[in-house]
């Protein structure tokens, strides 16, 4: 008996790594316009440091995840 692998074609693969790089586009865009816009305050560096321990994990869900596996899919 013979094992058969059954391999992805290139175009399946160029459709993935064109997807999940989009993922990455679209997470990126929305964690520096919505969640670095919620958190730093302009000119108060004082408040920034606050929003940012008070909201640490809408920061550390949007931006790393989202950016990261879009990064380890390709």
């Amino acid at each position: 008996m013979t094992d058969r692998t059954v391999e992805p074609s290139p175009r399946l693969r160029a459709r993935l790594a064109g997807a999940s790089y989009l993922i990455t586009i679209v997470t990126g865009v929305f964690a520096e316009v919505f969640v670095r816009g919620a958190l730093v305050v302009r000119d108060d560096a004082a408040a920034t440091a606050a929003n940012i321990l008070a909201h640490e994990r809408m920061r550390g869900a949007t931006s790393s995840p989202g950016c990261f596996s879009g990064f380890t899919a390709s």
